[in-house]
């Protein structure tokens, strides 16, 4: 049985689940467990079996494991959309360097490295667990995403509708630089127009 003590104990950890968020709750619960851990291990050795609650937790790392390493493996092995008849070019990584030099008004130098990533226009899908382009993802929490077989989100994402104009096109960034670059070159006949009237 509890005594009031332990439930006075308890009465933070409710404001703070309430209050406050996950990461609040679990810092929070961090450190308490940290300063009262002989009272903890006290009362996990009163009412309960160390035996099985050790072989509950190596049972369950052991298949969250599992789990996280086909999750990779599926990742790895997923195909993109686009068929390989209609796209020669494939996304690639380029590795590059930059350096700047200022000799005025003080000499100063610097240089650094960055990958440029590379996507063919049109290709749609991912590749490895990458790189994704216009891939249609429906988002969800990442509790969930933890226990599911669906593959993780890869590393460097290109989605169409951030880039140039606002909103989604049914050709993603290939039909939103379409309509951009028609876009200019009428604005630049209107303009040579003008030009050839004055």
């Amino acid at each position: 049985m509890l005594s009031s003590s332990s439930s006075a104990m308890l009465l933070p950890f409710a404001f703070m689940s309430y209050f406050g968020n996950s990461v609040d709750f679990f810092l929070f619960s961090f450190l308490a467990l940290f300063r009262n851990w002989t009272t903890f291990t006290i009362f996990i050795t009163w009412y309960t079996n160390i035996g099985a609650i050790l072989a509950v937790v190596k049972t369950a790392a052991a298949s969250f494991s599992v789990l996280q390493v086909v999750r990779y493996i599926i990742g790895l092995c997923q195909k993109s959309s686009s068929s390989e008849g209609e796209q020669f070019l494939k996304p690639m990584f380029f590795p590059c360097r930059t350096s700047h030099t200022r000799l005025f008004p003080r000499k100063h130098s610097f240089a650094y490295s960055y990958l440029l990533t590379g996507i063919p226009l049109g290709w749609k899908g991912s590749v490895g667990g990458m790189i994704s382009a216009d891939e249609e993802r429906k988002p969800s929490p990442w509790y969930l995403n933890l226990f599911s077989l669906a593959p993780w989100t890869p590393w460097f994402v290109v989605n169409g509708s951030q880039y140039l104009d606002r909103g989604q096109l049914r050709d993603g960034f290939r039909g939103k630089l379409d309509q951009f670059l028609r876009s200019q070159v009428s604005d630049l006949l209107a303009i040579d127009d003008f030009n050839l009237q004055s």
